[in-house]
């Protein structure tokens, strides 16, 4: 709506942090030694991250087209089917 292209490119690195996030959260379940019933719900959470970072994703698409519009230009801000070298930098340190 305001045409900011400049906070359209900028969900890209806010959607690093719900790919973090959700990785940890999937680690830490398999990292758990509870009882059955424990793990089922360490599971469910695994997969409300999982679809939290997929939203994300789709944020990341709006903001794609939005900057189409915009900019009249097509790309990609990121290739989703690699990790971000951001991402992997980060989670080193």
């Amino acid at each position: 709506m305001t045409r900011d292209l400049p906070l359209a490119h900028r969900i890209d690195s806010q959607d690093d942090s719900i790919d973090r996030l959700n990785r940890q959260v999937f680690e830490a379940t398999l990292e758990l030694d509870v009882a059955p019933d424990h793990r089922e719900l360490a599971m469910r959470y695994v997969l409300i991250a999982r679809r939290l970072e997929r939203i994300g994703d789709n944020a990341v698409d709006v903001a794609e087209q939005a900057a189409f519009l915009v900019s009249a230009e097509l790309h990609e801000f990121t290739d989703a089917s690699r990790p971000h070298k951001r991402a992997e930098h980060d989670q080193g340190s």
